[in-house]
């Protein structure tokens, strides 16, 4: 799960015109040679996006692209006079996406580090709270079930325990009355 670039966009619908006001991209995943072109790809198709649905009224746009057998997700998240795109793989869930650029577009000022937000982003569950509590739960159940086969175990070998005992108990009584039926017949005085 990684995303690959963040752009944030001001629109300016009486002119009908947009400008790219901050954009960070980690392209460390891919080969060192094709990061150009894949850069340029990515400005391309961005710039493209985002001239095209400056004036769409809707407010998420999903759009894959495939590029050198990968998949890319291009999200276009729009509210106000804001347009946020963020490229992702195929496997980053949505509703991550759909948070990080709500915060993104709502929380915006110039101190705001987007390369800071795409390595914390990494891990989905640091952007949304629902997926660090599933997360959460997932580990807990798989804790307790190893608990309860631990526990199973547990009761097997007490009961493998019990019947040993048993027979041992019984193995004693049978030598008990054996050697005092042996000793009976030598009487020692």
């Amino acid at each position: 799960m990684k995303i690959y670039a963040i752009s944030l966009f001001n629109i300016d619908n009486n002119n009908n015109t947009y400008k790219n006001i901050t954009v960070s991209k980690n392209l460390s995943d891919f080969n060192y040679f094709s990061r150009y072109y894949i850069n340029e790809f990515l400005d391309f198709t961005i710039d493209l996006l985002v001239k095209s649905y400056q004036n769409n009224p809707s407010q998420f746009i999903l759009i894959p692209q495939k590029y050198d057998m990968n998949i890319i997700y291009f999200y276009l998240q729009k509210f106000n006079d804001r347009i946020c795109v963020i490229i992702t793989d195929n496997d980053y869930p949505k509703r991550c996406v759909n948070i990080l650029s709500k915060n993104i577009i709502n929380n915006y000022n110039d101190t705001l580090d987007l390369n800071k937000i795409i390595i914390e982003s990494k891990q989905p569950e640091n952007v949304d709270n629902l997926m660090k509590i599933q997360k959460d739960l997932d580990e807990t159940k798989i804790i307790l079930i190893e608990s309860i086969e631990s526990i199973l175990e547990r009761g097997q070998k007490l009961d493998d325990l019990v019947k040993k005992t048993t027979l041992l108990s019984d193995s004693s009584k049978t030598f008990y009355s054996r050697a005092r039926k042996m000793n009976s017949c030598c009487v020692i005085s």
